[in-house]
């Protein structure tokens, strides 16, 4: 797998030996990588309109835009792209889990984290598999890793990926059977969801906010094993 990276920094130093820190490691796991890179996060913004991003590593304190406000726009416009930050400031952690980010690495000890990314991308990259939709007779494969969720509504299958919408007859169980073993759970009996699209749970309306924004309510009776499996998934991740 070929890894499509931007890393944003306006220290043109630090990205360049983080550049090739990450380079290094992921040649050391037999992966390539094309990365490219920006010196503001404006520039990348419009970049990504046209690109499709794997990964985005994203200096915390830039100006004019700081790599907050960067990931709020990467993230609108491909929910996928996983955002590891990266800053001089160890504080800010916290100030990042509303950008559920992939990762955080602090620059004073970049090349450890470098190598921590890349076998957290090897580790994830794992939990992966074909999802086969069939069709008026054709065969389309899309990876399970691109589908956000999947919505049972008058015995149709709708299908809500990164990169489109499917419609199909297919059972809602069969789906869930197929991709057991891949962060998916059941929220109510006509919808699953991919965690890896999750932003957040709101506690107050029962509901879960997707990195896209959609909003989708958990069942009553599905609810403390979604919240249980969450917990669990941003450990791991």
């Amino acid at each position: 797998m070929e890894y499509k990276v931007a890393l944003c920094d306006d220290d043109e130093k630090i990205a360049s030996k983080i550049m090739e820190a990450f380079n290094n490691e992921l040649h050391a796991h037999n992966l390539e990588a094309t990365i490219d890179y920006y010196s503001s996060g404006d520039v990348l913004i419009e970049a990504a309109k046209e690109k499709h991003y794997n990964l985005a590593l994203l200096d915390i304190d830039m100006t004019p835009l700081n790599g907050f406000d960067t990931a709020q726009s990467i993230c609108s416009i491909s929910s996928d792209t996983r955002i590891v930050f990266v800053t001089s400031h160890e504080e800010l952690v916290f100030d990042t889990f509303e950008y559920t980010p992939f990762y955080f690495i602090r620059k004073k000890y970049y090349e450890n984290g470098v190598k921590k990314l890349v076998n957290k991308l090897t580790h994830t990259d794992l939990l992966t598999t074909s999802v086969h939709l069939e069709k008026n007779g054709s065969i389309t494969s899309i990876d399970s890793v691109s589908i956000k969720y999947a919505v049972s509504q008058d015995h149709m299958l709708n299908i809500y990926t990164t990169s489109g919408n499917y419609q199909l007859r297919k059972k809602l169980s069969d789906l869930e059977n197929e991709l057991a073993g891949y962060n998916f759970i059941r929220v109510h009996k006509s919808c699953l969801i991919n965690y890896m699209h999750v932003r957040r749970f709101d506690a107050v309306s029962s509901e879960v906010i997707m990195k896209d924004g959609f909003r989708i309510k958990v069942g009553r009776s599905y609810k403390d094993t979604f919240k249980k499996g969450f917990v669990q998934y941003r450990r791991t991740m």
